[in-house]
Formats: C-alpha cells, sequence, structure tokens
C-alpha cells in the first residue's frame, strides 16, 4: 500500500516539477552538424565542508557548488558552436557562459557564489548575435572556445531552492 501511495505521488508530482523546471531561465539548442539539439536543464548543487578545528584554527570548512558528472551529454567539435536561445526570464542578455573544472567526478563552478563565479555574458562585443523568430537568438562566439565543459546560466532567473542552486545549460567542446 505505502509502495503504491510513493508511486502515485512520484507519477503526480513528477511532470509539475520538470514543467516547473523548463518554465525558469531559458530554453537553449546547440547545432551539431547540420541538427539542432535541445539541451536539458540540469540544476546546481552545493557541498558543504563541515571541515575542523585544530587548536583554534578552522581548517578544511567551504562550499564548492557543482553539477553532477563529467561530461555533457551535448557534444560539441566545433570551437565555435551556434546556438539558439529563447529567454523566458529577463533577456538574452542576463545569460552568461561560465566554464567548469572537473574534480572529484563532477563539474565544478570557480567559487561557490554563482557572482563570484567567472563568466562571460553575452554581448554585441564577443557574440554574433541575430533574430530568430520573434523571442528567440541565434548566438555564436567570435572567439573560439576552448576544449572543456561549459555551461549556459541565466543570471536573472530566480533560485529553484533554498541553497540558491539554479538551472544550467550544459555542454562539451571536444
Amino acid at each position: 500500500m505505502i509502495r503504491k501511495l510513493v508511486l502515485l505521488t512520484l507519477l503526480l508530482v513528477s511532470p509539475i516539477f520538470h514543467l516547473t523546471l523548463l518554465a525558469q531561465g531559458a530554453e537553449v539548442s546547440i547545432f551539431v552538424g547540420d541538427s539542432l539539439y535541445a539541451i536539458r536543464p540540469i540544476p546546481t548543487q552545493i557541498h558543504h565542508r563541515r571541515g575542523w578545528d585544530i587548536a583554534g584554527y578552522s581548517v578544511g570548512k567551504g562550499d564548492t557548488r557543482y553539477i553532477t558528472g563529467t561530461q555533457s551529454k551535448q557534444l560539441c567539435d566545433s570551437s565555435t558552436p551556434l546556438f539558439i536561445i529563447r529567454p523566458t526570464t529577463g533577456t538574452l542578455f542576463d545569460m552568461a557562459l561560465v566554464r567548469l573544472n572537473i574534480r572529484h567526478k563532477r563539474r565544478e563552478f570557480a567559487t561557490p557564489h554563482i557572482s563570484n563565479t567567472p563568466h562571460q555574458r553575452i554581448d554585441l562585443a564577443t557574440w554574433h548575435i541575430a533574430m530568430e523568430g520573434e523571442d528567440a537568438y541565434r548566438i555564436k562566439p567570435l572567439a573560439p572556445l576552448s576544449p572543456g565543459e561549459y555551461i549556459f546560466i541565466n543570471l536573472s532567473a530566480p533560485a529553484i531552492d533554498k541553497e540558491s542552486n539554479v538551472l544550467t545549460y550544459g555542454f562539451t567542446i571536444r
């Protein structure tokens, strides 16, 4: 009986949760070859290290913001990929590109606070931007991206939980 209730709850809540995730931030797609693929939004997570005290000094304490997995599901061989972005919160200029570090089998931000993480905002100086329909943009970096893990993040999107986690749209440049 309990098992059926849990299963029913998951079936009812899961679509609502996924619709909530998709409604925040943006819709991002990437061209790989001649095909357009949607990039699924993935929430960030935060790991709190409690640390310990040694002779009155706090050691090993800190936070790490990360995304699970060592590689994105969207792989791209081009160093200047083409994207289509449809912001649902804010404008295109609220979107930013962040390069992630791979450590401990996960993709980590440089700092736990997103506002302090080095990022490149989407603007006319560094991106080629063209309209795609009424509310979408076709964007391409002017300078090649070096191989690695990247994410798009909407800096004006609200947090999805009390830990200030947000949705990201990851891709890998090979």
